[in-house]
């Protein structure tokens, strides 16, 4: 299970997450609003990846209104990407969940190479918050040839369980 206490913390976009001390590297072209992390081990193959785009709305209609618009974007660009990829998506999960006590939505799925039949897999939440005015996106993904033994998705989960408001945030 992913302990709290090996790990590293980040805060991002008023939100504190306790992330997986194997995501080691930040990619360099990495800024305020997009982080994008990864193992240093060579034949591991996964990323983590945070991105905030700035949104003014209230909660209500955020959950009313932008949620489904957001979902359903979600969807057409993990799909297109598979397309453009010649990869076939399938969805485990798509499913209304709380990220720090806020409403958020997670989709978990698996890409098949159409070619090879060689999958990868992926869960990607996010979480409007209203302190700061911005939709969340976590992504985590990685490639069946991984030889890390992790369980990614799992530890995913969990980090996205213990996400709290950063201190002095509402």
């Amino acid at each position: 299970g992913l302990d709290e206490a090996p790990n590293q913390k980040l805060s991002f976009c008023g939100i504190d997450f306790s992330m997986p001390a194997y995501f080691d590297v930040l990619s360099e072209d990495s800024t305020e609003t997009y982080k994008l992390y990864y193992p240093e081990t060579k034949d591991y193959y996964a990323t983590l990846i945070f991105q905030c785009a700035c949104l003014s709305a209230s909660q209500d209609d955020f959950d009313s209104v932008y949620l489904s618009s957001t979902v359903d974007s979600m969807i057409a660009s993990l799909e297109s990407g598979a397309e453009n990829r010649n990869q076939i998506i399938e969805y485990s999960k798509s499913e209304k969940t709380t990220i720090a006590r806020m409403s958020g939505w997670i989709i978990t799925f698996s890409l098949k190479d159409k070619d090879n039949g060689v999958p990868s897999y992926g869960s990607v939440a996010l979480v409007y918050n209203i302190n700061t005015e911005q939709i969340i996106t976590i992504l985590c993904g990685y490639e069946s040839k991984d030889q890390s033994n992790y369980d990614y998705l799992g530890d995913y989960e969990k980090m996205l369980k213990s996400a709290v408001l950063t201190a002095g945030t509402s």
